[in-house]
């Protein structure tokens, strides 16, 4: 077997009083997109509702896209299983709220406002697709790394990362 090449050392960061590089431009602040903007409750909505599906609906909205699970939903209510259920399924079936499943506890029910798309947490962002592992993706990020790793004799997460040779 081959001796190992040693890994290059990391670029080195710029110390704060030196100067800039001609070449870099500053980036510019961010702007927030038209689509990042927080959803507000409708008053027509929150006027249609019964007390204690008005109740229910304001604290799974102010959730947000992090969702709210049905224990918690009871527990901050004060509500039986039974009502709660009864509540929940009322706002699902007039299309208010949605049940998404969390990728992270397949058994819970998490309930949040249609206005919002489940956060990265709850999905299990890009190594998940409708609440299963995708194993694709994963064998060919593994393959990947490993093509990587043998083609430079050792590699760090920055190596593999910007394709080192």
């Amino acid at each position: 077997m081959p001796p190992r090449k040693r890994p290059a050392p990391p670029p080195e960061e710029p110390s704060p009083s030196s100067k800039p590089q001609p070449d870099a431009q500053p980036s510019e602040p961010s702007k927030p997109s038209p689509d990042s903007e927080q959803p507000t409750i409708s008053a027509t909505i929150l006027a249609q509702l019964p007390s204690q599906e008005r109740l229910a609906y304001k604290l799974i909205f102010e959730a947000g896209n992090k969702g709210m699970w049905m224990l918690d939903i009871r527990k901050k209510l004060l509500m039986g299983p039974n009502i709660a259920t009864k509540v929940v399924r009322t706002l699902v079936t007039q299309g208010l709220i949605k049940e998404v499943s969390d990728v992270r506890h397949r058994s819970r029910k998490i309930f949040m406002a249609t206005d919002f798309q489940p956060s990265v947490e709850i999905t299990g962002g890009t190594w998940y697709h409708n609440g299963r592992l995708d194993t694709d993706a994963v064998t060919t990020a593994r393959r990947c790394c490993q093509a990587q790793v043998e083609r430079l004799g050792a590699a760090t997460a920055q190596m593999i990362h910007h394709g080192a040779f």
